[in-house]
């Protein structure tokens, strides 16, 4: 199960996570885990977005564009979540 805190806290244990997932539960069970991610992270990144539309304008330069590269880094992973999903979908291996 992928969870919002480790969207927003440790993506990087949840990658790892994911790394071993094929060999201990399967391909269907890093697919699940694929969709779960994905539903976080559209959610999360949709939520920087509004605030840095909204609240941007006001931020110091250094801590807009940091944010800036927070929400791009969530675009990033949100289209490899994507691709990786499709490409576990077209596999003829899921069991």
């Amino acid at each position: 199960m992928a969870t919002r805190n480790e969207i927003v806290r440790d993506v990087g244990l949840l990658l790892m996570r994911f790394n071993l997932m094929d060999a201990a539960i399967g391909p269907t069970g890093s697919l699940r885990l694929l969709k779960e991610a994905e539903a976080h992270l559209t959610a999360h990144t949709t939520e920087l977005e509004v605030y840095l539309r909204e609240n941007g304008p006001a931020m110091p330069l250094s801590g807009r564009l940091a944010l800036d590269f927070g929400v791009r880094s969530y675009h990033t992973l949100l289209q490899w979540t994507r691709d990786s999903i499709a490409t576990y979908s077209k596999s003829p291996k899921r069991t």
